[in-house]
């Protein structure tokens, strides 16, 4: 949560800091997420957009609208209101195990989300697993070997806190810096958008 010079909130609520808001709004009903759905997805058909991809559903401690995002996907589409091609990627937390079983030695994990009958066609699908390492790029909130250039060129010095093992911020730490004293990190944390880091590995089998 981004604070001025005297340590009182800007107003800007950042990665789990929003619950501070959305722990006093009703949870909303999948109907309510297919209403939200319904609505942005006009509004990225206006911009000319057809297909899209929801980087992490049904997490809503985390990433996603209600444990009832895919539900609410399932009624936009059925209801004709999914005007675009939609892949969603269930957060990683959204899986538990199937039972005992395992397959080529990993434990089958599964789905709930309101899943049912009819899923999966041409224009929704279920893509990979959204799995979070630590912060966000876009949000300025992933750990750096030196301060994101955005903030730096407003006065702000912010890396980040490192959420990930030791070996991981000693690694990151000691990242050598490029010529002209700007570092590749500062670099990538420069565009307004970058790729989410997802898993490769299909929903029926995640390894420990």
């Amino acid at each position: 949560m981004p604070t001025d010079g005297d340590g009182r909130a800007q107003g800007l609520l950042q990665e789990t800091a929003k619950s501070i808001v959305t722990d006093h709004i009703p949870v909303p009903t999948a109907d309510d997420v297919a209403d939200i759905i319904a609505t942005g997805s006009q509004q990225v058909l206006d911009l000319g957009i057809t297909s899209i991809t929801e980087p992490g559903i049904g997490a809503p401690d985390h990433i996603g609208i209600s444990r009832f995002d895919l539900a609410g996907y399932q009624i936009a589409r059925d209801s004709g209101r999914l005007g675009v091609r939609a892949t969603v990627m269930p957060y990683l937390t959204t899986l538990h195990e199937l039972g005992e079983t395992e397959v080529d030695g990993h434990r089958l994990f599964t789905l709930d989300l309101g899943l049912r009958t009819g899923m999966g066609d041409d224009q929704l699908r279920i893509g990979p697993t959204k799995v979070l390492s630590d912060g966000s790029l876009i949000g300025r909130s992933a750990f750096m070997c030196c301060d994101y250039a955005a903030d730096l060129a407003e006065g702000t010095e912010n890396r980040a806190t490192c959420s990930s093992p030791t070996p991981c911020c000693a690694s990151a730490s000691s990242a050598p810096t490029s010529p002209a004293g700007s570092s590749p990190s500062t670099r990538l944390a420069t565009p307004r958008w970058t790729p989410s880091w997802t898993s490769s590995r299909r929903h029926r089998a995640f390894p420990p």
